[in-house]
């Protein structure tokens, strides 16, 4: 009986000194501080465990045009929570611009650039878990449309109209146009969205509009345009009526090109198809008269720079000449 009880003092002992050796190893290392050895006696019958912040990895595409709507996927892992808060940060300033329950969000950047996306996740009990993706927006250019007819004649004023055109995110600020586009180099010969144009030459020209948004970024697109030869206008003044024997003046200088220089006047006074009479071009004028009443024509044929013709006809009634009453006869009719 008594070796029993001081056996099991001996006991109480030994497990008193185990448990107070523990406690001070404890109280030496802990992630490298001193910690008193009160709390660490307790950590030794804590079987709480303590709370394991979320571990987010943002899945996104590194490289994608501005103004394109993106998904933004986040993968987290949290043994401890399933209710997670995700926030946003599109540009890196330190500031979430989105704040949700979802783990899958879709975003569209709409300046270009180099640009840091902050994803934070946070579970019910206070952790916090980040994690950081560069990404490259990629500038978009806009698109030049217009509208225009296919052909038109020298002289002839045409529209040209750039209302189709569009932009995917910055304003077009610039439209410009080159009236023969040569493929390489663009001269601005006009600005505007809305402009008109007029050609004086005839052939095949090849018309290019170029839009330019805020961000300078620019797009070209050209037309085919055939500019059709326009003939010049002849026109004859002159007497409608004559009498036998009666020289008439008849003119071309009514005559007109709307591109082009007239170069000739050619006159055909016997209306037969056959201009005998080819003046200079500075003749515009000519003398005829007829020996006999009837009804006759004069042709003029007028060419221009370009070697385009056309011809105008003018009509002339040629009467009799009534011979002056005698006295005699005047004094007969008096009767």
């Amino acid at each position: 009986m008594f070796h029993s009880i001081w056996q099991r003092l001996l006991v109480l002992c030994l497990l008193s000194l185990l448990i107070a050796c523990r406690a001070t190893q404890l109280a030496d290392i802990s992630d490298g501080e001193l910690r008193p050895g009160a709390d660490a006696a307790e950590d030794i019958f804590d079987t709480s465990t303590k709370n394991q912040p979320p571990k987010p990895v943002v899945r996104i595409a590194k490289e994608f045009p501005e103004a394109e709507e993106v998904t933004v996927k986040v993968e987290a892992q949290d043994p401890d929570s399933s209710e997670l808060t995700f926030m946003y940060d599109w540009d890196g300033n330190g500031i979430f611009d989105k704040v949700t329950n979802r783990s899958v969000v879709k975003h569209r950047w709409l300046r270009d650039g180099k640009w840091k996306v902050h994803v934070r996740v946070q579970d019910t009990q206070g952790g916090i878990g980040d994690d950081f993706v560069d990404v490259v927006v990629k500038d978009r250019a806009p698109t030049a449309r217009f509208k225009m007819k296919d052909s038109i004649h020298e002289g002839e004023w045409t529209s040209f109209d750039a209302k189709a055109s569009t932009t995917p995110n910055d304003p077009i600020v610039n439209y410009e146009w080159d009236w023969n586009y040569n493929g390489k180099d663009f001269r601005p010969q006009a600005k505007g969205r809305k402009v008109e144009q007029r050609w004086l030459q005839s052939g095949s020209y090849q018309v290019a509009l170029r839009v330019t948004d805020t961000d300078g970024s620019s797009h070209i697109v050209t037309k085919p345009l055939t500019v059709l030869d326009q003939a010049p206008v002849a026109k004859i003044s002159g007497p409608n009526e004559l009498q036998v024997g009666q020289p008439g003046s008849f003119s071309g200088l009514a005559s007109r090109s709307v591109a082009d220089r007239i170069v000739g006047y050619y006159w055909d006074t016997d209306f037969n198809g056959v201009f005998k009479q080819r003046l200079p071009s500075s003749r515009t004028t000519i003398k005829k008269s007829w020996q006999a009443p009837g009804l006759y024509r004069i042709g003029l044929q007028v060419r221009d720079s370009d070697g385009s013709t056309t011809l105008a006809v003018h009509k002339v009634r040629v009467v009799a000449i009534v011979p002056p009453s005698k006295p005699a006869d005047a004094a007969k009719s008096r009767r």
